[in-house]
């Protein structure tokens, strides 16, 4: 299992500004209406991701159309590109292109095998 480093964004701070107090309340609406990864789909550890970071853009924190749902692997690699640091500006399309392949996936089918009689 691969360890995620803890996000700057844990819902009460940003990577080098305080949040606005606003930000737990649109937080917690975004993520009831949108409870899912946009990545891949679960619903275990939702993060809300800034498309555009906080730190970049200070009066987009707010907008709920600058609000994406991730899980928490997918925010670090879909949103950050695998470094906190960093940014996707694609972050969107990526997504919905790898949930469609998620979602479209070959699944192995189990079938299962008769057990031959046992020799005595």
């Amino acid at each position: 299992m691969i360890a995620i480093p803890q996000s700057p964004s844990d819902g009460a701070s940003t990577f080098a500004a305080a949040r606005s107090p606003g930000w737990p309340a649109l937080r917690r609406a975004h993520l009831k209406l949108h409870p899912l990864c946009a990545a891949c789909g679960s619903a275990t550890e939702p993060d809300v991701h800034h498309v555009a970071p906080v730190h970049v853009a200070p009066a987009r924190e707010l907008d709920a159309g600058n609000l994406l749902t991730m899980c928490r692997p997918c925010h670090l690699v879909f949103g950050h590109l695998r470094n906190w640091s960093s940014w996707n500006t694609r972050v969107r399309s990526d997504a919905s292109r790898f949930l469609a392949r998620v979602r479209k996936r070959p699944m192995a089918t189990v079938v299962p095998t008769p057990l031959a009689p046992q020799a005595q």
